[in-house]
C-alpha cells in the first residue's frame, strides 16, 4: 500500500512538473515570437487610425477679393448634428476591443501551436527511451539466437528475422531522434530564436470537466465567439452613423470687409446625393453580421462538441489498453517461452511485435488526447501573454 501510495504521489510531482514547464515555455514564447511582436505594432497602428475623423472638421477660411479693390474675409465652422459624433466615439472604442480581441486571437493561436509541438516533442521524449530499450534487448535476442544456431537448437531463418527486427529497430529510433531535433528548432523559432531550455517529459494534466461547464466558459471566455458580438455592435453602430449623415449639416461663421463692416455667415448642406444608398448598405452589413454570429456560434459549438466526445473515447480506448497491457504481462511470457523452447523464434517475434504495435498505439492515444484536450481548453492560453 505504501509503495502505491509513493508512486502516486511521483506521478502527481511528475505531473505538476510537467505542467510548470510547459507554462515557463509558453510565456517565454508569448514575449520573444517575431510575428506576436509585428502584430502587437500592427494593431497599435490600427488604434491609432480608428481615433482619426471623430471631430467636426477643420475651420474654412476664406478671401474675396472684388474688382474695385475691396476685399472680403470669411471665417466657418461646419458640424453635424451631437449624435454623429456620439456614434462615431462609440464606434471607435468597440473598433478598439475589436483590434485587442483580434490580437488575442492571433497570440492565442501562436501559443496553441507552440502547445501542440511540444505535445509532440513529449511524445518523442516519451517513445525514444521505449525504442532505446528495445534496441536493447533485439541486440540481446539477437546473440541468443547466434548462439542456439551454432548449438543446433535455431534455424537461420530465425536468426535473419532477429537481425530484420534489430535493424527496424535502428532506423525507428534514428527516424525518431531527427524528427525530435527538427521539432526542438521549430520550437526554437517560435520562441523568437532562442534556444530552448525546458525539460517536456511529461505530459500536462487532463482537465476534468462536463460538456455543459465547458461550454458556458468555452462561449464566455472564447475570443472569436466575443468578437463576433463586437463585430456586430460595429455594424450597428455604422447604420446609425448612415442614418445621421442624411440629417443636414450646418456652418457657422463670420466675415469682415474692407469697408469695416462685419456679420454672421449661416450654411445649410442638404445630403441629396453623397449618402444615397449608405443607410442601405449599412443595413445589409448589419443582418449579415447578425447571421453570420449566430451561423459561427453554431459551427463553434458542433466542433466543440465533437472534440468533447473525442477526448472521452480516447479516455475509453486508453484505459482499456492500459489495463489489458498491465494484466497481460505479455512481453514477460513471450521471452520466457522462448528461451524455455516453447515456441520459435519466428513466432517470438511475431508476437512481439504484435505487442509493440500495441503499446505503440496507447503512447499515440496519450499524445491525441493531449492534444484534444489542448483544443477544448485552447481560449485559456492567452493568459501566458498578459
Amino acid at each position: 500500500m505504501m509503495k502505491i501510495l509513493i508512486m502516486l504521489l511521483i506521478l502527481i510531482c511528475n505531473s505538476t512538473f510537467a505542467q510548470d514547464n510547459l507554462e515557463q515555455l509558453l510565456k517565454s514564447v508569448a514575449k520573444n515570437n517575431k510575428s506576436i511582436q509585428a502584430f502587437e505594432k500592427y494593431t497599435e497602428q490600427l488604434k491609432l487610425e480608428s481615433k482619426t475623423n471623430l471631430n467636426p472638421v477643420d475651420p474654412e477660411f476664406g478671401y474675396k477679393m472684388m474688382a474695385n479693390g475691396n476685399y472680403e474675409f470669411e471665417l466657418s465652422q461646419g458640424f453635424h448634428f451631437p449624435t454623429l459624433y456620439f456614434n462615431k466615439y462609440k464606434t471607435a472604442n468597440l473598433i478598439q476591443l475589436q483590434l485587442d480581441l483580434e490580437l488575442q486571437i492571433f497570440v492565442t493561436d501562436i501559443l496553441y501551436f507552440t502547445k501542440s509541438k511540444s505535445v509532440e516533442l513529449i511524445y518523442y521524449n516519451q517513445i525514444i527511451p521505449i525504442i532505446e530499450k528495445r534496441l536493447k534487448n533485439a541486440s540481446a535476442l539477437y546473440e541468443f539466437i547466434q548462439k542456439l544456431l551454432i548449438s543446433g537448437e535455431g534455424t537461420q531463418l530465425e536468426v535473419n528475422k532477429a537481425r530484420l527486427h534489430f535493424v527496424n529497430l535502428q532506423s525507428d529510433l534514428s527516424s525518431l531522434k531527427i524528427d525530435r531535433r527538427n521539432l526542438l528548432l521549430e520550437i526554437s523559432q517560435l520562441n523568437g530564436g532562442k534556444k530552448i531550455n525546458i525539460a517536456l517529459s511529461q505530459y500536462p494534466e487532463i482537465s476534468s470537466i462536463s460538456y455543459q461547464e465547458l461550454k458556458e466558459n468555452y462561449v464566455e471566455k472564447t475570443p472569436e465567439i466575443t468578437l463576433l458580438k463586437i463585430n456586430k455592435a460595429i455594424s450597428q453602430k455604422k447604420l446609425q452613423i448612415a442614418k445621421n449623415l442624411r440629417l443636414p449639416s450646418f456652418s457657422v461663421g463670420g466675415f469682415t470687409n474692407s469697408q469695416k463692416e462685419t456679420g454672421p455667415i449661416f450654411g445649410i448642406s442638404l445630403p441629396l446625393w453623397a449618402n444615397r444608398n449608405k443607410v442601405k448598405t449599412a443595413k445589409a452589413e448589419t443582418l449579415t453580421e447578425e447571421m453570420n454570429e449566430r451561423s459561427e456560434l453554431t459551427i463553434h459549438l458542433s466542433e466543440l462538441r465533437q472534440q468533447f466526445d473525442l477526448k472521452m473515447d480516447y479516455e475509453k480506448r486508453i484505459k482499456d489498453l492500459s489495463d489489458v497491457l498491465i494484466k497481460d504481462n505479455t512481453k514477460t511470457l513471450l521471452e520466457k517461452s522462448f528461451k524455455e523452447g516453447e515456441i520459435s523464434g519466428i513466432t517470438f517475434y511475431i508476437e512481439l511485435e504484435s505487442l509493440y504495435d500495441t503499446i505503440d498505439k496507447l503512447m499515440l492515444l496519450k499524445r491525441d488526447l493531449c492534444l484534444t484536450n489542448g483544443k477544448l481548453f485552447k481560449y485559456e492560453l492567452f493568459r501566458f501573454y498578459q
